[in-house]
């Protein structure tokens, strides 16, 4: 066996140099790391574990291959996602020339797994849709020897892979369908690391607090009430409502902010309004443990439709008993029209128009004294020179009347990421041929079959919201270059 087997490293791919990195982007720490890794440290402390983790959003690849020259890692577990796959490769063809093994996870791993397994024999192992852990650290057990938990018995749902080499074939592992309840540890993530995300969300934020803030993500429930029908762009693997215990957020919550200091949590979940019940039972748990986040002086983040605003009426209000400081919507467009071949679905017999719903929503949140921040797809199917400049009014009167309370706006062009609607449309149910598919080359054919504006005026499209936004803060995302 390999002396270093039980030497970890954790890595989120970065983008490529040239892509524009999202707004939040290097202003958060890695909450998939650091889950991972607290994962392995639960299911294997007998080979005492070494884990590093390096994330992408500040660390380049360079950066990364002199920290695995430095670690020496054994195992190097890497998340890829469509715009930093190639960065992944690279960082794996490294590891696996310095005689590191090397697993591949995400949604790109989940969409690819059989095509990397076959195009990239320097990676070892691939896992499928993982929830919580379980396949990296079987994973890591396998490698040193231990004994794993058994595959899943029968079928259905989206179960986690496992796919390896098995002398030259590829074989898989299927595990159960199991949400692993745990406290990330983020004493994973290096302190200077640490200092680095705060500093990133200070310089862009600050001005929307009272004082300095220490931020962290969080994660207790995934998918989206949206998720049968999902937008055309979206390509996330596994849309299925999936909710962890109410009591469990505040516990981790409450960890975050005793030992790391956060007090600004992201919560990641797809659409925090899907399931009002959730929304209910954390504010009954919250009050049962004797939490009053606004005078601890812990502030939330969540993620909303617009139309789940309007339709739930207390959403609001339950916002403000939890201390939600900052909305994040995903306003898409500023055009009737392209809302609805967007698959926005926002007819929820509220009697406005898509883009009504979008602009009271924010007004809503803004008179509340919460900011939002808002994002925009350009090049829906059947886009054209009118409906653009209508998404660019709609970012105007947004900027005129809440100046205040726009944190952050982002603009990106619609990509039709494998897995997407989008990419479905243009591909039917033919088999992925590759495990990189030309993602600009994708957006042009796209554009070409499907719209009548060109890149050209997409990017004249995003110029003209970076102007509008101003000082707000425009993170004018292109995300294949």
């Amino acid at each position: 066996m390999r002396d270093n087997r039980n030497r970890i490293m954790l890595v989120n791919a970065p983008s490529r140099r040239e892509v524009e990195a999202a707004g939040n982007a290097s202003c958060f720490p890695p909450l998939n790391l650091a889950s991972l890794a607290t994962a392995v440290k639960n299911a294997h402390s007998a080979i005492k574990p070494e884990i590093m983790i390096a994330d992408g959003s500040i660390h380049s690849t360079d950066e990364i291959k002199k920290k695995i020259d430095g670690f020496g890692p054994g195992i190097v577990g890497i998340g890829i996602l469509t715009p930093t796959y190639r960065e992944g490769r690279a960082i794996a063809q490294y590891a696996h020339e310095k005689g590191a093994k090397v697993v591949f996870g995400n949604d790109h791993a989940s969409i690819f797994a059989e095509q990397i397994m076959e195009n990239c024999s320097y990676v070892d192992y691939v896992v499928k849709a993982e929830e919580g852990g379980a396949p990296f650290s079987y994973i890591v057990g396998m490698e040193n020897g231990l004994p794993g938990m058994p595959p899943a018995q029968g079928n259905g749902g989206k179960r986690a892979k496992v796919f390896f080499r098995q002398g030259k074939s590829v074989a898989s592992l299927e595990f159960p369908e199991k949400r692993l309840v745990m406290v990330p540890d983020f004493g994973f993530v290096p302190k200077e690391d640490m200092s680095r995300y705060a500093e990133n969300y200070n310089k862009r934020y600050r001005r929307f607090h009272k004082r300095e803030r220490t931020p962290g993500l969080i994660n207790n429930a995934t998918g989206c009430s949206n998720g049968k029908h999902p937008c055309i762009y979206c390509g996330i693997y596994d849309l299925g409502l999936n909710l962890g215990p109410a009591e469990h957020f505040w516990k981790m919550v409450a960890n975050a902010n005793e030992k790391y200091g956060m007090d600004f949590f992201m919560e990641t979940y797809d659409n925090f309004l899907s399931s009002p019940r959730y929304v209910k039972a954390l504010l009954g748990a919250m009050d049962r443990a004797g939490i009053n986040p606004a005078e601890s002086g812990i502030e939330f983040e969540v993620y909303s439709r617009t139309d789940d605003i309007l339709a739930q009426k207390e959403s609001v209000e339950l916002f403000k008993k939890m201390n939600v400081t900052r909305v994040n919507f995903g306003v898409d467009s500023g055009d009737d029209r392209i809302l609805a071949a967007l698959g926005k679905n926002m007819d929820r017999h509220l009697g406005m128009r898509p883009s009504e719903i979008n602009y009271r929503a924010i007004e809503m949140v803004a008179n509340t004294g919460m900011t939002f921040q808002m994002s925009f797809v350009l090049g829906a199917r059947g886009e054209t020179q009118e409906s653009l400049g209508n998404t660019v009014e709609f970012a105007r009167a947004v900027a005129k009347n809440f100046p205040n309370a726009m944190a952050l706006v982002e603009a990106s062009e619609l990509a039709p990421l494998p897995n997407s609607p989008s990419w479905k449309i243009m591909h039917g149910n033919a088999p992925l041929e590759t495990d990189e598919p030309d993602m600009q080359a994708v957006v042009g054919e796209w554009l070409e079959r499907f719209t009548e504006v060109s890149m050209g005026m997409i990017d004249d499209a995003k110029a003209q919201i970076g102007k509008i936004a101003g000082e707000r803060g425009i993170a004018r995302n292109s995300f294949f270059g």
